[in-house]
């Protein structure tokens, strides 16, 4: 299954003209921040994956949302004072909020299996059957 995360998005903006009007740098802003975190997100949840913790990754995600919420909010005003020459920046930024809100759920999905996990069981532990190392 292929995510299509925001620094995509960003990557294909690259190949079409793009007004560099304000409401676009606006949106362009908004989605390298939300590139950003679902970097740092990815990070987390290979640690967490290799068994470290689950607060990085809970953070992830508040951050991710922070950073979904912001896009939102320049896509609404964007939408509020419609520029022609900035429909291709809103339509990236359309698609960009779709495919994190998926990534959101799914590292939602994440979080609340990690919490019904015992507190000696690491997700790489579960994921391979292996037993946990004692504590």
């Amino acid at each position: 299954m292929a995510i299509i995360t925001a620094a995509a998005v960003i990557a294909m903006a690259g190949a079409i003209a793009i007004a560099q009007d304000d409401t676009c740098v606006t949106i362009r802003t908004a989605l390298t921040n939300l590139s950003d975190a679902e970097h740092q997100q990815a990070l987390a949840l290979d640690l967490y994956a290799k068994g470290s913790g689950l607060p990085a990754v809970e953070v992830g995600l508040s951050t991710m949302t922070d950073r979904m919420e912001d896009l939102k909010n320049a896509l609404a005003k964007a939408n509020a004072a419609p520029d022609p020459d900035a429909a291709r920046c809103i339509a990236m930024g359309n698609h960009a909020l779709v495919a994190a809100e998926h990534l959101t759920s799914i590292v939602e999905g994440v979080v609340i299996k990690g919490r019904d996990l015992p507190a000696a069981q690491s997700p790489a532990d579960q994921t391979t059957g292996a037993p946990s190392a004692a504590p």
